[in-house]
């Protein structure tokens, strides 16, 4: 909350401060009819985004990818037809046609674009960390071939029978790191050759329920965090043999941590 503050307070402060900055600041007029649009689809757009999580969260199945990400197709190109003229306003001061106005309808056309091929299976780069999940509420959880378990009990009883490590996904349907690591890090050949030789496990800890508040107990007591995503490496008794917190743009760190657990997959682990 400090933090948050701090930022809504700052420019202020600034102004406060330095009462000439006012003097450089723009004057009002028709230019900010069209940033109020814009900046009202863009809300629109976040808020989308928001009730999504809700949706997850409540597992109601009302707002999967494909729909999130046609309502957000459908607000950059409105956003786009505004800003060429081809949608009208009467209620807003408009400002002359310039090239700025040009550029950024020109930047929501490819916007829109580059969304419409996620509607295909492909991934839409940062998009991907503020959409829902590929594997939405009453799907299996899947990553290419691999199958995720989500109980705890099943994956031990599946490594001790297999030979391997498990490992662990503490997730949230409301993380956006989360989703980031799973469009971006998981599907690489190189990380997903070495998950291939663990049992996979994914444990959601925002949702509401019984089943939901367990796996955040276990993850609090067992790791001393709840924060989202953790990963941990577990042998078939449950000892840990390694964790790796938070979300990485470097995918040979990832692998590094994954190496650990199939190299001490037949060695004793450290106890928690």
């Amino acid at each position: 909350m400090i933090a948050f503050a701090t930022v809504f307070a700052l420019p202020f402060v600034a102004l406060a401060l330095f009462p000439s900055l006012l003097r450089s600041l723009p004057k009002s007029g028709s230019w900010m009819g069209p940033l109020m649009v814009i900046l009202g689809l863009i809300e629109i757009g976040a808020a989308l985004k928001f009730l999504s999580n809700a949706d997850l969260v409540w597992q109601l199945g009302l707002l999967p990818r494909p729909i999130v990400l046609s309502a957000w197709i459908a607000l950059a190109l409105l956003a786009a037809g505004y800003l060429f003229g081809f949608v009208k306003l009467p209620s807003v001061r408009e400002n002359a046609m310039g090239a700025g106005r040009m550029l950024a309808g020109a930047a929501f056309v490819t916007i829109a674009l580059f969304l419409t091929s996620g509607l295909f299976n492909r991934t839409v780069g940062e998009f991907e960390a503020f959409l829902p999940p590929r594997a939405y509420p009453g799907m299996q959880a899947t990553l290419g071939d691999a199958v995720w378990l989500t109980n705890l009990a099943a994956a031990q009883t599946e490594a001790a029978a297999s030979g391997r490590n498990i490992f662990v996904d503490f997730t949230g349907y409301t993380c956006t790191n989360c989703r980031w690591m799973e469009a971006h890090v998981f599907p690489r050949p190189d990380i997903k050759q070495r998950l291939d030789q663990y049992v996979l496990l994914r444990l959601y800890t925002d949702g509401q329920g019984e089943e939901f508040a367990l796996n955040q107990e276990m993850q609090r007591k067992r790791f001393g965090t709840v924060a989202l995503p953790l990963y941990a490496i577990l042998t078939a008794e449950g000892l840990t043999t390694a964790t790796f917190p938070g979300l990485t743009r470097k995918a040979n760190e990832f692998a590094a941590f994954l190496d650990q657990g199939i190299r001490g997959a037949s060695r004793p682990a450290a106890g928690i």
